[in-house]
């Protein structure tokens, strides 16, 4: 016996011994029920090989086959089941084939058709022809979810508009959806699950019909999005910065100085002024000090105690005039002229001034520039800023920079450290006022020996006698100022010492609202008041230069504060591109400003200097357009030269044509460099620049917004000075 008669006599076998499961085919041209009562099963023709055959001589024969249908379609189908097929597809021509037919009884035969994707129930099997894969998925349908779908481009888009994207890289098939498409998405719909919006492939394609697959579409795509970036960039920067062009400090300069302002009521149309100050309302005394008047901290009262006028009375910053009380010059009914104020300096003794630079503690390197250089320079330092002191300002350290700030303090004994952790815009400036009402020092020496006079040369003042210092007093103003800023000391003294002694809050006024926290000072009873008015405890985050506007605002006499502007004095550093920035300045360019705003400018002069902005024209630095330095310079005072405002040498950007005592035949065949070095010396004398001043007075106060260590240095040289200089005295 062969070994398929054997397989054969073995499903006999199995089919006698009680095994009575039918088995159901579904195929579209015919039924085919197998009964387990069938006397002989035919012959199964394998012409591809895949059934297993009975191994000739074993006892017994093969084991039985199963019958038993599974509930769920399976890639792989049973014996039974092809040999079913094969016989249904032979036909009755064949002399080995035979068919049985069973009953639908059975509990356990079920309509497998609940079980079966659409596409089997409309297409005949293939798996004794394909691989198992195959056997799952019709020849004509794709799985949509092993595939995605190809780019399309909307139907609707003209065809210029396709051919341009396109180009740019945004492929797709275009508008054809064809009957094709439409009988996949038919016949899939009934197989897959129902899909969220995110996973509908329509909506997926597209949203990728806009997205570039090539390497032209993905650069232009870059390309266009940085320069949407960069325009809304400067659009927001435009949007959000409070100053759209440079100031104007050729009028700053020309005006009368010191500038006065104070708080003022509205008046009515009839002329009539409401609140402190006018004669219906008499001043009272000051009663910051003593607080037994107020009403307990946040009630109702002790709001409408600090503003008794209610929300109806508002208050504006405007300038003094000599019919209020606040006027700081009795019997004058103008402010004076700078050059009045410098010959009154002589009949004045100097002020204390208690100077508190705010730093941290791992700014170390700046702190020993500024030892090195303003606070101890001779320059920075005369005779009348004896009674100056500067102390640095910070919170505690951290533990990582407590050992080295302990020794810094041991070497200098110059630092404040505040119990406070350290912070900016949270309290730091409310308690260093705290601490400066009470703990600031300064000075105190005897200037009666002093030869006030000016003398008529530098001899003289190395002649004159010392002042003698007598110990140390409280001093007339705290300053607060940053560590990015170079202070002049000698002349911060003298500005301060012809502002009022009480009642003075001093600094640049910024757009008429606050003092710039690069530098400001405050008399010592205001000082005072921050310490001990209870309500401003609760008024210290924030923007501290405004915070300190604020707590001006609420002073019960702030009627009487006087805020002395000066906008001349202080500036930003002329790299810094901001609306404060220009050159250094002198006193010789000052006077100079002065004459051309009073004399007035010609045309050609006025359309070189922009027209409508010529009074913020600066021969260094140009507002909105990065610093550059002059071709040709060669050496680092040639650099700091090109700095100051008004020099020849700063004037070579817009006067190329040279200077008049040059021919211009001449100066057209010189180079970059041997223009430079003919303008660096025909540079003015540092006397000169002074208007021959034995004392330097005038000219810079501060300078602001020094963020390098090279500016730093700039700036020491050009206000200060070269060694050589220091030793000629020139």
């Amino acid at each position: 016996m062969t070994g398929r008669s054997m397989s054969a006599n073995n499903i006999h076998q199995a089919s006698s011994s009680g095994y009575t499961s039918p088995t159901r085919i579904k195929n579209p041209s015919i039924d085919v029920f197998l009964s387990a009562t069938t006397a002989l099963m035919p012959l199964v023709r394998d012409p591809h090989h895949i059934l297993p055959v009975s191994v000739p001589g074993t006892p017994g024969g093969s084991p039985p086959l199963s019958r038993r249908n599974s509930p769920l379609p399976s890639a792989r189908a049973s014996m039974l089941d092809m040999e079913a097929e094969y016989n249904a597809l032979a036909g009755p021509s064949s002399p080995r084939t035979s068919t049985s037919t069973v009953t639908r009884s059975d509990p356990e035969s079920v309509d497998e058709d609940e079980f079966l994707p659409t596409y089997q129930r409309n297409h005949a099997p293939s798996w004794f022809t394909s691989g198992v894969e195959s056997s799952l998925v019709s020849p004509k349908i794709t799985n949509h979810r092993s595939r995605p779908p190809p780019l399309r481009i909307p139907s609707g888009r003209p065809k210029r508009w396709r051919r341009a994207l396109n180009a740019l890289g945004f492929t797709g098939t275009g508008s054809r959806t064809g009957t094709r498409v439409k009988e996949r998405e038919r016949l899939m719909s009934d197989f897959s699950s129902p899909l969220s919006r995110a996973d509908d492939p329509k909506w997926f394609t597209r949203t990728m019909a806009y997205v570039p697959t090539t390497p032209w579409g993905i650069v232009s795509f870059l390309f266009f999005f940085g320069c949407f970036a960069v325009s809304m960039t400067i659009l927001l920067k435009y949007i959000l910065e409070p100053d759209k062009q440079a100031l104007p400090w050729r009028a700053y300069c020309s005006s009368d100085y010191p500038t006065l302002y104070s708080l003022q009521h509205t008046r009515d149309p009839l002329g009539e002024s409401f609140g402190p100050g006018s004669s219906e309302h008499p001043l009272p005394p000051p009663t910051y000090l003593d607080h037994s008047h107020l009403p307990p901290h946040g009630s109702t009262d002790a709001h409408r105690s600090l503003f008794p006028f209610g929300s109806s009375d508002t208050l504006t910053l405007k300038p003094l005039t000599s019919d209020m009380s606040a006027w700081p010059f009795p019997g004058q009914s103008t402010a004076p002229r700078a050059g009045e104020i410098q010959s009154a300096l002589s009949d004045t003794p100097p002020v204390g001034v208690f100077v508190g630079v705010f730093t941290y503690d791992a700014a170390v390197a700046r702190r020993n520039m500024i030892r090195m250089s303003y606070a101890s320079h001779a320059r920075s330092r005369k005779v009348g800023s004896k009674s100056v002191r500067l102390r640095f300002i910070m919170g505690r350290p951290s533990h990582r920079h407590r050992k080295a700030v302990e020794l810094e303090m041991e070497a200098f004994n110059d630092i404040v450290i505040l119990d406070i952790p350290e912070n900016m815009n949270q309290g730091k400036t409310h308690a260093y006022f705290t601490w400066a009402a009470e703990h600031a020092m300064v000075d105190d020496y005897d200037f009666a020996t002093y030869d006030l006079p000016v003398p008529a040369s530098q001899s003289d003042v190395a002649a004159r006698p010392k002042p003698v210092q007598k110990g140390e007093r409280r001093p007339d103003y705290i300053v607060k100022a940053d560590d990015d800023s170079f202070i002049m000391l000698g002349e911060l003294e003298r500005r301060l010492r012809v502002i009022p002694r009480k009642m003075a809050y001093w600094g640049y006024l910024v757009k008429n609202k606050f003092m710039g926290g690069q530098c400001y000072a405050l008399s010592l009873d205001l000082a005072e008041y921050v310490a001990s008015f209870p309500p401003l405890r609760q008024m210290t985050h924030g923007k501290e230069d405004k915070l300190v506007s604020r707590w001006m605002t609420v002073h019960p006499q702030k009627e009487n504060i006087v805020w002395v502007s000066e906008k001349c004095g202080i500036y930003d550093h002329p790299r810094a591109g901001t609306v404060y920035s220009h050159g250094f300045l002198f006193p010789s360019e000052i006077a100079k400003t002065r004459e051309e705003q009073s004399t007035g400018l010609d045309t050609e002069t006025t359309l070189l200097r922009g027209g409508l902005l010529a009074d913020a024209y600066s021969t260094v630095s140009k507002f909105g357009v990065p610093f550059r330095p002059l071709r040709g310079i060669k050496t680092a005072e040639q650099n700091v030269e090109s700095l100051v405002e008004g020099s020849p040498l700063s004037k070579l950007r817009d006067y190329p044509q040279g200077p008049a005592s040059v021919p211009e035949s001449e100066w057209r065949v010189k180079s970059n460099t041997e223009k430079v070095s003919t303008l660096f010396d025909m540079r003015p004398s540092r006397s000169s620049r002074f208007l021959d001043d034995a004392d330097e007075r005038g000219g810079t106060v501060v300078v602001h917004y020094i963020k390098k260590r090279e500016w730093f240095i700039e700036t020491m040289v050009a206000l200060l000075g070269t060694s050589e200089h220091h030793l000629k005295g020139t």
